[in-house]
């Protein structure tokens, strides 16, 4: 079965954040992915704010201080905003 892009990274995100280690070849035999296109995904997840921590080849996700600031930077929300509504 196809997923979908959204589908994909948030089910690498799922994994990243579970308490297991999985190395990149477990990963992109997982979710059925190219290394690049989780390389780029792993891109994604640090540009909205999340700390992508690798250790030797085993890779983590941990949510980064500035994760909220970030994504409601990128995407124009207000402070306190919960996603529903957008700035003017």
């Amino acid at each position: 079965m196809e997923l979908g892009i959204f589908e994909r990274q948030l089910r690498l995100m799922v994994l990243l954040t579970q308490n297991r280690e999985y190395s990149l070849e477990e990963l992109c035999r997982k979710l059925d992915m190219s290394r690049r296109t989780l390389y780029r995904y792993l891109e994604l997840f640090r540009d909205i704010g999340f700390e992508v921590v690798k250790q030797g080849n085993v890779y983590r996700l941990h949510r980064g201080r500035g994760a909220h600031v970030a994504a409601r930077a990128r995407y124009g929300l207000r402070h306190g905003c919960t996603g529903a509504s957008f700035a003017p």
